[in-house]
């Protein structure tokens, strides 16, 4: 009987067949464990990477302040440092620090009885001086009848007229000192030459000192004095700042010693040519602005944060600086785009306006309303390179 017989079963492939039913929940696991990362995959790409919502802001739109800011220090419009015409020791000074002064109050007094003396002595070479002319005179008419009778010389006469003009002179110079005398003597009361209040004392009674502002000791003012009721504030500049200055913009001062509290000031002073500051090599402008208003609580000496407002853009777009990045000369914002559930960023350029030192200008490039990503500077950025 012919046909086929059944094939015959070895260990061998019975081994196998077994290897092979327990390889398989392997495969499956390691299957599904793909499916499940490729699904996630596809799910992380669809929905994009999340972005800081902190590191993202807003264009707006607003008005925009241009300042210029830096320190100042408060002065007064009128100061005068007393100083004294002679030499001298002080006999009683009338007010201190803090005192309250008219125009033409007494403020200090020197020792007068150097300056009597010497007004007595001259006014005794006057009273000489005046003898002498008015003994020359005679002898003049004298001479002149002596020559109409002819017993006296031409040239004696000539010689009465010389010795009469001699006499005049000194009568001159005799008057001269007396007055001078007078000056010395009114000298040694130093008064108030403006209205206003003391606000330094540099002399005490029984020192000496010498002809101008200073004592011979300490070598200070004789006594300050400030009308406290005009003061200003006064500001060094650099050349880029002064340049965008100008008489009568607006000063906002904050002041250390009131804090929480501002002050309103215009610019009334810019100085026409740069000064060099004391002991570097640096040069400033100085520029000045008056305050509003007095406020005894203000004092000179202070000093203040001054922002002058040099300018202000009206109802323009608006970003925060550091969401801008620039590159010589041209700029880019990296905005955020949000596509249903998913975000992404592209660099976009954009023209800049006028800035502060908080916000920019957005000329185009960028609507109102449109979200930019901060960038932060990385270290590597700000790492110093060698």
């Amino acid at each position: 009987m012919s046909g086929s017989l059944p094939p015959v079963t070895t260990q061998s492939d019975t081994h196998r067949r077994r290897r092979r039913r327990r390889r398989w929940p392997f495969v499956v696991l390691a299957l599904v464990i793909v499916s499940a990362f490729g699904g996630a995959w596809r799910l992380r790409k669809q929905s994009g990477t999340k972005i800081d919502p902190a590191l993202v802001v807003s264009s707006k739109r607003g008005d925009l302040s241009v300042e210029v800011v830096d320190v100042g220090r408060i002065e007064a419009i009128d100061k005068v440092e007393i100083a004294s015409r002679i030499p001298g020791r002080v006999s009683t000074v009338t007010v201190d620090e803090g005192d309250s002064v008219k125009p033409g109050q007494v403020l200090i007094q020197l020792d007068r009885r150097e300056s009597l003396r010497q007004a007595a002595r001259a006014r005794a070479e006057l009273s000489k001086a005046l003898a002498k002319s008015a003994h020359a005179e005679r002898e003049v008419k004298r001479k002149e009848r002596g020559v109409f009778e002819g017993i006296v010389s031409a040239v004696d006469l000539q010689a009465a007229e010389q010795e009469r003009a001699l006499a005049k002179a000194e009568v001159e110079l005799a008057k001269v000192a007396v007055a001078e005398a007078h000056d010395r003597s009114k000298d040694t009361r130093l008064t108030a030459p403006i209205a206003g209040t003391v606000t330094r004392r540099g002399i005490e009674p029984g020192e000496m000192v010498k002809p101008g502002v200073e004592s011979s000791f300490e070598s200070v003012a004789l006594l300050t004095i400030c009308d406290l009721s005009r003061l200003v504030v006064k500001i060094d500049l650099n050349q880029i700042d002064v340049a965008k200055v100008k008489l009568g913009q607006k000063v906002k001062l904050a002041l250390d010693a009131l804090p929480g509290e501002s002050f309103s000031a215009r610019v009334t002073r810019i100085a026409p040519a740069s000064v060099k500051v004391a002991g570097k090599d640096l040069e400033t402008f100085p520029v000045e602005a008056e305050l509003d208003r007095a406020d005894p609580r203000i004092k000179p000496g202070m000093t203040a944060d001054a922002r002058i407002f040099v300018q202000t853009q009206r109802e323009v777009v608006l970003l925060p600086l550091e969401s801008v990045r620039r590159d010589g000369d041209k700029a880019v914002v990296t905005r955020v785009v949000t596509a249903g559930t998913s975000e992404r960023t592209e660099v976009v350029p954009v023209t800049l306006g006028a800035e502060n030192d908080h916000e920019i200008e957005i000329v185009s490039g960028l609507s109102e309303g449109e979200r930019v990503k901060i960038d932060p500077p990385s270290a590597r950025a700000n790492e110093t390179k060698i």
